[in-house]
């Protein structure tokens, strides 16, 4: 008896020595902290070095964790949300090779190792233990939320002045919530359904009750009305017991509306909500004019992109003092040709593209209403500095999708043998099941 406890307690200790520390809540919460860091730590002048100490130990996770990607993938994987992760990794790449192309210097470095880091993190603590994924992840990002709502109360005309902005708070100006906003909202429901527990539910209620409060305080028309829309899609999901829509269905909507407001503007007709409800004019702030600028230059660079270029670069080309063209698929068209566009459309396939597997009906209608929020935001913002924050998203959904038919087969036929060929057959060593193409011998049991 003592020496099968002590087994037991062998075979635990190897497990966790296996799964490192993406196992532990603080460890992600540490990571979490780190890749999605306030804003306010660059902003606020005395709070500089605590942002640079920041910065490095990103870079230190970011070898740590590339280091143990490159360790894992030694065994060849070709699952989906392995797919995902390395499709992601293609953008990362084709970023910085695009700018090369065009012999444009690098602009955003570090923009782009944090973009890698937060995937290799994602990928490494949901493939690990998905639950203490979602419990640290929607910690931080539940407390930045309130953090944040509350600089909003405390601060009505802003915590700080930048050098474009004069009302920026805890995660800088309004504009630039969004995508923290948006991976709250789906860890904290994600978690709450993953736990099913009290304290989960009221921690969600409160989290996205915030949002709502900060972005009606500041009014960011685009940020209440996308995850509104994705709201109002996942209650009625749910309410009628309906599985989400197939990703691709979303996509040739999002290609609609993009060709209805960027391309041909049709959005004039819809002038009494743009204007009256949504307190804007029929061209975005000046932003149908940035498209202008925008679509003249991809014409010229339709294949490769520009290249990522700094913040001055970008005005001087957009002009009207825009850094980037308040459209993500303008901006990355422009910045990374349809190369880029190509990675990026794919990417969203492979993590939303696939039925979820029996049981995981709910995450699924929460992580495509995400992404029609976010699909829908984009067509008004760029998401230049802060889609990373969403790749967590991808590996979230990417986890959730059922494997392919062929490979299913391939497992149930080719599963464990419990034992050599004898007599001609061969068993199963989990249920006994009998593989294919094998005669029945006649010492069989039946």
């Amino acid at each position: 008896m003592a020496q099968k406890i002590k087994r037991e307690n062998w075979k635990r200790y190897q497990k966790k020595q296996a799964a490192g520390p993406f196992d532990r809540c603080g460890f992600v919460m540490l990571c979490t902290a780190v890749f999605i860091k306030p804003a306010c730590l660059a902003g606020i002048p005395w709070l500089r070095p605590i942002d640079s100490a920041i910065d490095a130990v990103r870079i230190a996770l970011t070898v740590y964790l590339a280091a143990m990607f490159f360790r894992e993938m030694r065994r060849v994987k070709t699952d989906r949300i392995t797919w995902t992760v390395l499709l992601l990794l293609a953008s990362s790449v084709w970023e910085a090779a695009s700018s090369m192309i065009n012999g444009v210097k690098v602009g955003g470095w570090g923009q782009l190792l944090n973009g890698i880091g937060i995937l290799l993190f994602s990928y490494m603590a949901v493939t690990t233990n998905r639950k203490v994924f979602l419990d640290g992840i929607s910690r931080v990002l539940g407390s930045y939320v309130l953090l944040n709502t509350l600089s909003v109360i405390a601060f009505p005309q802003g915590m700080y002045e930048s050098a474009r902005y004069k009302e920026n708070y805890l995660l800088d100006y309004r504009t630039a919530w969004f995508a923290v906003y948006l991976m709250a909202a789906a860890a904290v429901l994600l978690h709450s359904h993953e736990k099913r527990s009290k304290e989960a539910k009221a921690w969600a209620v409160l989290v996205i009750a915030c949002e709502y409060i900060s972005m009606a305080a500041v009014w960011t028309a685009t940020g209440l009305l996308c995850m509104t829309l994705g709201g109002f899609f996942l209650a009625f999901w749910t309410k009628r017991g309906k599985n989400a829509p197939h990703a691709a269905k979303i996509l040739l909507v999002q290609a609609v509306l993009f060709y209805a407001v960027v391309i041909k503007r049709l959005q004039k007709y819809l002038s009494f909500f743009i204007v009256k409800v949504l307190n804007k004019d029929t061209t975005f702030t000046e932003r149908t004019r940035i498209w202008d600028n925008a679509l003249y230059f991809i014409k010229r660079n339709l294949i490769f992109g520009v290249g990522k270029m700094d913040a001055p670069e970008m005005r001087q080309m957009l002009r009207y003092g825009a850094s980037h063209p308040h459209c993500m698929y303008l901006n990355i068209t422009l910045c990374f040709g349809l190369i880029g566009m190509a990675l990026y459309l794919a990417s969203v396939m492979a993590a939303f593209g696939k039925k979820p597997e029996p049981g995981k009906e709910t995450e699924n209608r929460i992580v495509t209403a995400a992404l029609i929020a976010m699909l829908t935001a984009g067509q008004v913002e760029s998401f230049s500095a802060t889609g990373a924050y969403l790749y967590p998203l991808f590996i979230l959904s990417s986890g959730i999708r059922k494997p392919d038919i062929k490979k299913e087969k391939e497992k149930k036929i080719y599963g464990r043998i419990s034992r050599p060929v004898q007599n001609g057959q061969l068993r199963d060593k989990t249920a006994g099941v009998r593989h294919a193409g094998v005669p029945e011998q006649p010492g069989d049991k039946k």
